[in-house]
């Protein structure tokens, strides 16, 4: 299996490590932590292993991201509104 490698602007970087520390949402943590893994080039087990999760998460959280970008972490989905961008 070829790994797909996911390269993060800066801009991008910043918001993913900041998004966490602004919110409760422990899954919008989570995923943000497994985008910036996959960023530097970790495997999806190694991964899965760090956040405590199964790798199939981490495929799907990877899968989305790459097929929507940001605009997937911009909907809070508790309340149904939209707030980052």
């Amino acid at each position: 299996m070829t790994r797909r490698l996911l390269r993060l602007r800066s801009g991008i970087k910043w918001k993913l490590r900041k998004l966490p520390r602004e919110t409760k949402d422990k899954h919008l943590a989570e995923r943000c932590q497994i985008v910036l893994l996959a960023a530097k080039r970790s495997s999806q087990r190694a991964i899965a292993e760090s956040v405590g999760c199964h790798q199939s998460r981490v495929s799907r959280v990877l899968k989305r991201f790459r097929e929507e970008g940001m605009c997937w972490f911009s909907h809070n989905w508790t309340t149904g509104i939209k707030g980052i961008k």
